[in-house]
């Protein structure tokens, strides 16, 4: 019975002789916040749908905005989109500080997918091809940026979307 809470990805009940039941659970992680008509839908790395809440509330996970889901999954369902998966393989590329830098992921147009951090600079990194290389990237720009005490507001965007160094377009 456990193991249809959407939070549980799995349950494994042991029998530890004499007398004892040891029961390990493994628990889904939410890593990004959907964004929907009907409220803000928590979804894991495997696109399954952990809860709705009306409010975005105070998680620190990256917003995936751009989505138009017509059909919303009951909690526990995969959520059968293919612009999810691209917002997903995105987070799943980035390390864990890149990860808690990132405000938002927009993937409502094709092969033009935005992100934006904490600070407001907007991200164009285009299609999810070479996403790897492209947040590896990303990370040492931002690294440098604080490193050089570059202030944030100073730029316009960072685009990503071709082969070569990125550019950074100041204001």
């Amino acid at each position: 019975m456990i193991a249809l809470y959407p939070y549980i990805e799995s349950v494994h009940i042991r029998k530890k002789l004499p007398n004892k039941i040891v029961i390990d659970v493994v628990e889904r992680q939410a890593v990004g916040v959907v964004v929907t008509s009907d409220g803000y839908i928590q979804v894991s790395q495997e696109a399954i749908m952990l809860t709705i809440q009306p409010n975005l509330g105070n998680y620190n996970l990256p917003v995936i905005s751009g989505i138009d889901l017509t059909d919303i999954p009951s909690p526990g369902q995969v959520i059968e989109n293919e612009n999810i998966n691209q917002a997903l393989k995105i987070i799943s590329s980035c390390d864990a500080d890149l990860l808690n830098n990132i405000a938002e992921l927009n993937v409502g147009q094709e092969n033009y997918i935005l992100a934006y951090t904490n600070q407001g600079v907007e991200i164009r990194l285009g299609d999810v091809e070479s996403i790897e290389a492209k947040m590896k990237d990303l990370n040492d720009i931002l690294n440098d940026i604080v490193s050089q005490k570059v202030v944030e507001k100073n730029i316009q965007y960072i685009d990503m979307r071709y082969q070569g160094a990125p550019v950074i377009k100041m204001k």
